[in-house]
C-alpha cells in the first residue's frame, strides 16, 4: 500500500511540473511573481532487493521496480513477459514447457535448464526463491516488483549471475480494506479478484486474503483436432497473518496456493498464410501447481536487526506434447503431411515434482543506522524427481538429417 501511494505522489507531481513549465512559456506574464520558494516533496522508492528496506537513490545498484499502479495494468498471468517488456536489457521467451521461469538480463540467462534451480535469473516471491519449472508468478495482490541487474549472487546465490526478479507482495495491515473486481473480454477473457484486509485484534494481529482466478479461450486454430490452442485458466490463492505483540517484533505466516492448465502451443510456423495455426495432434496440455507456506520474523534490537524467513514449497508439473507439427516438419524435411501427425505418434509426456526447504537467518543494520550492513546464512534444499516417456519420429535415410 505504501508504495502504490508513493507511485501516486510521483505522477503527480511530475504532472504537476509539466504544466507549470508549459504554461510559463505559452502565457505572458501579468506581473506576479513565482514564489520561488516553493517546491514539491517526493517520497523517496524503497527497495527490498539488498535484504534491507533502502531507498532507490541511496543504493549503487542498476534496478528497476515496477510499482502497485504500474502493476495493476498488466495482465495477470504471463507476468515474466510484461516484466521484460518493462525492463531494460531483459528479455523473455515462453517455451510453453516445464522453462516457465528461464529470464535473460543483459545477455545472461539459461536456455534450457539441466535441473528446477540451474537458472542465471532467479525469481523470488517475498525473498524466496521459484523454481524455473514452476509455473510464472501470478499479479495477485503484489506491492512491487524489483528487477536486479547484473550478477546478485552475494544475496541471491549461484544462479543469480544474470540478476534477480523480486517480487514484494502486499502485507496485513490494521487498516479495513476490501475488494472485488471482474473483468470479461475478447476471446474468452475473464477474471475475477477478491481481496479482504483487516485487524483481528488491534494493534496485535492483522489479517489478509487475496483470491483470483482468471482465463482465456485459445486463439490459435489446430487444423488436425479442430479446436483451438493457445488458452489457459489460472486460480490464485494467498492468506498472511501479521503478529506484532510489541513495536519491535513482527511475525508473517503466508500460505499461497496457484495452479493453472493451459494447451499452449509450443512452436507455430510463421509464414503459414492463415498464422497463426498449428497441427499437433493430440494438442499440447501443461498443468503446473505450486502451494507452500513461508514463515518471517523480524525483531529490532539496541543496535541491529534479526531476520529469519523459512519456507517449504512443492512444484508439481504434468505435460503432453506432440513433438511434430506437420506444417513445420514438412517445411523441414522432405515428407507428406501425413506423415508426421499419425495420432499418438511422436508424443513425449513429462512429470516433475520438486519440493524445496527454505531457510535465511541474518542481521542487519538498523534503518536509522549511518552505516548499511547484512551478514547471514542461507540453506536451500531441493527434492526433485523427474519421469520422461516419449517416442521419437525416424526419417528415412535418403532424407538425410535434421
Amino acid at each position: 500500500m505504501m508504495t502504490e501511494m508513493k507511485g501516486k505522489k510521483l505522477r503527480a507531481s511530475t504532472s504537476v511540473l509539466a504544466l507549470a513549465l508549459t504554461a510559463g512559456l505559452v502565457q505572458p506574464s501579468f506581473g506576479q511573481e513565482a514564489d520561488q520558494n516553493a517546491a514539491t516533496m517526493l517520497e523517496p522508492i524503497v527497495i527490498y532487493g539488498t535484504k534491507r528496506d533502502d531507498k532507490a537513490q541511496d543504493v549503487p545498484l542498476p534496478v528497476t521496480v515496477l510499482g502497485a499502479e504500474k502493476l495493476q495494468l498488466m495482465p495477470k498471468t504471463g507476468s515474466n513477459a510484461d516484466i521484460a517488456r518493462s525492463t531494460p536489457n531483459f528479455s523473455y521467451v515462453d517455451y510453453s514447457a516445464q522453462y516457465s521461469n528461464v529470464g535473460i538480463i543483459r545477455g545472461v540467462g539459461s536456455f534450457s535448464p539441466l535441473s528446477a534451480e540451474d537458472t542465471s535469473v532467479v525469481y523470488n516471491v517475498d525473498e524466496i526463491p521459484r523454481s524455473a519449472y514452476s509455473m510464472p508468478v501470478t499479479m495477485l495482490d503484489m506491492q512491487q516488483i524489483e528487477v536486479l541487474r547484473g550478477p546478485q549472487g552475494t544475496l541471491f546465490g549461484r544462479n543469480a549471475q544474470g540478476g534477480a526478479v523480486n517480487f514484494i507482495t502486499n502485507t496485513p495491515t490494521f487498516d479495513r480494506e476490501f475488494s472485488l473486481r471482474g473483468e470479461v473480454g475478447t476471446n474468452g477473457h475473464r477474471l475475477g479478484e477478491f481481496i479482504a484486509n483487516g485487524a483481528l485484534i488491534d494493534d496485535v494481529l492483522a489479517g489478509r486474503l487475496a483470491v483470483q482466478y482468471t482465463g482465456r479461450d485459445g486463439d490459435v486454430r489446430n487444423i488436425v483436432t479442430g479446436g483451438k490452442e493457445g488458452g489457459f485458466d489460472v486460480g490464485a490463492v494467498r492468506g498472511s497473518l501479521l503478529f506484532t505483540p510489541d513495536a519491535d517484533t513482527r511475525a508473517q505466516l503466508t500460505f499461497h496456493y496457484n495452479k493453472s492448465e493451459d494447451n499452449s502451443s509450443r512452436f507455430l510456423l510463421r509464414d503459414y498464410p492463415d498464422f497463426p495455426i498449428s497441427a499437433t495432434n493430440p494438442e499440447n496440455k501443461f498443468e503446473r501447481e505450486n502451494y507452500g507456506i513461508n514463515l518471517r520474523f523480524e525483531h529490532n534490537f539496541e543496535s541491529f536487526k534479526f531476520t529469519s524467513v523459512s519456507s517449504i514449497q512443492q512444484d508439481t508439473l504434468d505435460q503432453r506434447m506432440d513433438l511434430t507439427d506437420g506444417l513445420i516438419f514438412s517445411k523441414v524435411a522432405p515428407l507428406s503431411f501425413d506423415y508426421f501427425n499419425t495420432p499418438g505418434v511422436d508424443l513425449m509426456t513429462y512429470n516433475m515434482r520438486d519440493r524445496t526447504y527454505f531457510q535465511e537467518f541474518r542481521l542487519s543494520s538498523l534503518d536509522d543506522s549511518p552505516i548499511s550492513w547484512v551478514a547471514g546464512l542461507n540453506y536451500f534444499r531441493s527434492e526433485f524427481s523427474g519421469k520422461q516417456n516419449g517416442d521419437t519420429f525416424s526419417i528415412p535415410r535418403h532424407c538425410g538429417r535434421i
